[in-house]
């Protein structure tokens, strides 16, 4: 994932389990800012493909 503020690669420092997803917290490796990031699984976008 890219800074929002320099767009430099970041870290993630620490991962949480939430009910529904991840919070992320990262780190940027250029500017050093902190945030945090909410992620979550999108199940209607999963397929399956079969052979």
């Amino acid at each position: 994932m890219k800074c929002p503020i320099c767009e430099g690669k970041t870290r993630v420092r620490d991962t949480r389990l939430r009910e529904n997803g991840f919070k992320r917290y990262r780190e940027c490796l250029s500017c050093y800012t902190r945030f945090v990031t909410y992620e979550k699984v999108d199940m209607e976008s999963l397929w399956e493909v079969v052979k």
